[in-house]
C-alpha cells in the first residue's frame, strides 16, 4: 500500500520530463480523436490535456488508488469531466464480443512503450 501510495506521488512530481518529451508524439497521436475514449492506467492525468475538445467523453480505469487525488486535481484544472474507475481493466463488466461504446482506447504504458520505440 505504502509502494502505491509513494509511486503516485512520484509519478506526479517527476514525470514533467518524460512529457516533455513525448508532447510532439502524444498531440500527433491524440489529435483527431472524438467519442467515448477508455484510457486504461492513466496514472495522475498526464494525457488528460489532450482530450478536452468538445465531443469526448473520457473514462480512465486506474488501479492504483492513490493516483485518484491527482486526476481529480489535473481534471479541474484543466475543466473537464472525469469518470474514473479503480481497478483493474480485465474486471471491467464488458466484453470484447460486445458493443462496448467505446471509439478509442489505450493503455498510458503503452503509450510510453511507443514512443520510446519511436513507433508512434
Amino acid at each position: 500500500m505504502i509502494r502505491q501510495r509513494v509511486f503516485a506521488w512520484a509519478l506526479a512530481r517527476f514525470n514533467k520530463r518524460y512529457e516533455q518529451f513525448a508532447v510532439k508524439y502524444k498531440e500527433n497521436l491524440f489529435a483527431d480523436l472524438s467519442g467515448v475514449v477508455l484510457e486504461i492506467g492513466p496514472g495522475t492525468g498526464a494525457n488528460l490535456r489532450y482530450f478536452v475538445q468538445p465531443g469526448i467523453r473520457w473514462i480512465g480505469v486506474e488501479p492504483n488508488r492513490f493516483m485518484e487525488p491527482y486526476l481529480e486535481k489535473e481534471a479541474k484544472r484543466l475543466g473537464i469531466q472525469i469518470d474514473l474507475h479503480t481497478g483493474l481493466a480485465h474486471e471491467l463488466p464488458v466484453s470484447c464480443r460486445q458493443d462496448t461504446g467505446f471509439t478509442h482506447s489505450f493503455s498510458g504504458l503503452c503509450v510510453r512503450k511507443c514512443l520510446y520505440k519511436g513507433t508512434a
